[in-house]
């Protein structure tokens, strides 16, 4: 039963699945799980990832997602930079 809670197990659901129908999928948990500092307080913490209360991303998650996706795309030649 504890095996149901593990962190990564959703991951590893979505892994299979999405191999299974052979769908192309950028996972994120590894960089946001590096980036997590085990110290951190979860209230009032201007560095945390995740709100307290649930698994939700906080800003500071979707920013240092925004930025990976960007130079992801950028790297591949998925996107061009615009210029104004």
């Amino acid at each position: 039963l504890k095996a149901q809670f593990e962190p990564d197990l959703p991951n590893l659901i979505m892994h299979k699945f999405l191999d299974d129908k052979q769908i192309y999928y950028l996972d994120l948990l590894p960089l946001l799980q590096t980036h997590v500092d085990s110290s951190m307080t979860i209230w009032d913490n201007e560095k945390e990832l995740f709100f307290g209360i649930d698994a939700h991303w906080a800003k500071n998650a979707h920013k240092l997602a925004a930025e990976y996706l960007a130079e992801y795309l950028s790297k591949n030649n998925l996107i061009v930079e615009c210029k104004s």
